[in-house]
């Protein structure tokens, strides 16, 4: 099971690669190293790419052509991103590389990306790197950790010509802060002047809602004790998507919501474990026993139930989005939590509804994985298609009395 649960997961988070390679492109133009300007499209790839090489077209339909840092002096996009190509010691191995634009003025701030977001000043043209570091210390055979802002000394040297000792203690290593930072030194070392050449425009934290609706195919188990065949269900929700979270990749969403699902008709069987005794339960008053497969009894016996079941889920999920021109595939992973609202009292399974004093226990946690894609209509709506994959469960030690759930849903719906 756990085999076939990895490659449904795997599957659902590489599905938008094998779509057509339909890449967005954005207006902007690169500045040769003649200082000359060319104009056309370049490829909106994710920030560890942009710092890397760009990828330019002189117009949609053009030829590609790629040009690394030192092919080109820096490129821009239309809507504000800036990209220079500047020598830094410790980055390139001696080459150069493409840093962004924060801001740029008195004083300049830089962003790279490599295994993780890096941050530089410029001053008296040598580049600094802003860091944190972590230190170790051991104290009575114990190992304790912990960590130095060291940037803020360094913005305190750099800055010392003006009083912003407050402004530089409450600063942190990301794009916001240290843009304000800058703004507020601008502010005070030339007041009557405009001193900002260059400074980058943040894109704003957006909550976009949605609603959905879709077939949700699942089976359940008790314990493995008793198991069921897939049945057909339905789920209806609303969900509320994050966008901008992450300052170097407009392309991470947060997502959440409240999604509700039903458990209703399933045919149960024993479970395949290494139990001779047949299981029963009881429903709608009879006494039900289902006898295990074995070389004694080659056909398993079977039972149709309905759990008329409501559940509310409250998924948790970090998406991926792949933007193409027309479309905008995406894959991601996340939590479910979900939450039975109401459930038959018509079943009785002793050794549930002894432990749970109910049949299907109130709270089951799970992962999930979903791919899907958002289709823009006009402005404000798109179509939304998704493929999900959740594996819930109830949270008792004793795996005997698990209750899980392994459920696929097709859904469609707007965001808004």
């Amino acid at each position: 099971m756990i085999k076939k649960i990895t490659c449904v997961c795997f599957f659902l988070l590489l599905f938008p690669n094998f779509l057509p390679a339909q890449i967005e492109w954005k207006p902007g133009f690169v500045i040769t190293q003649n200082a000359d300007t060319i104009y056309g499209y370049i490829e909106n790839l994710e920030t560890r790419s942009l710092s890397r090489n760009c990828h330019f077209r002189v117009s949609e339909s053009a030829e590609t052509r790629i040009f690394s840092p030192g092919d080109i002096l820096g490129y821009r996009f239309s809507d504000g991103r800036y990209f220079i190509s500047m020598y830094v010691d410790g980055l390139g191995q001696g080459r150069p590389v493409f840093l962004e634009f924060l801001v740029q003025g008195e004083i300049s701030f830089y962003h790279y990306f490599d295994s993780g977001s890096r941050y530089f000043i410029l001053n008296d043209g040598v580049f600094t790197e802003l860091t944190i570091t972590t230190d170790t210390f051991t104290q009575e055979g114990r190992e304790y950790a912990f960590t130095r802002k060291d940037f803020r000394g360094m913005l305190s040297y750099y800055l010392k010509d003006a009083n912003m000792m407050k402004e530089i203690n409450r600063a942190n290593l990301t794009p916001r802060s240290l843009i304000n930072l800058a703004e507020t030194y601008q502010a005070q070392v030339c007041p009557d002047e405009e001193c900002i050449v260059y400074s980058k425009s943040l894109l704003r934290v957006k909550i976009i809602p949605g609603f959905h609706a879709g077939f949700t195919s699942n089976r359940i188990s008790f314990g493995r004790r008793l198991d069921s065949d897939f049945g057909a269900n339905f789920n209806i929700g609303f969900r509320l998507r994050f966008e901008n979270m992450i300052a170097w990749n407009e392309n991470i969403i947060l997502e959440t919501g409240l999604n509700l699902h039903r458990f209703s008709q399933y045919t149960l069987s024993a479970g395949k474990i290494n139990i001779r005794q047949p299981e029963w339960f009881r429903y709608k008053g009879d006494h039900i026993i289902l006898e295990r497969l074995s070389w004694l009894n080659p056909s398993v016996t079977s039972a149709r139930v309905n759990l008329n079941t409501t559940l509310i889920n409250i998924p948790v999920v970090a998406l991926y989005r792949f933007p193409r021109r027309n479309i905008s595939p995406f894959a991601g992973i996340g939590m479910s939590n979900m939450i039975v609202l109401s459930q038959t009292d018509e079943m009785y399974y002793h050794y549930f509804n002894r432990r749970y004093n109910k049949l299907i226990p109130g709270y089951l946690m799970g992962f999930m994985a979903k791919t899907g894609t958002t289709i823009p209509m006009n402005n404000s709506v798109n179509l939304l298609v998704e493929l999900i994959f959740e594996h819930s469960q109830s949270m008792d030690l004793n795996q005997m009395l698990r209750f899980r759930n392994n459920q696929f849903s097709l859904n469609f719906g707007v965001l808004l």
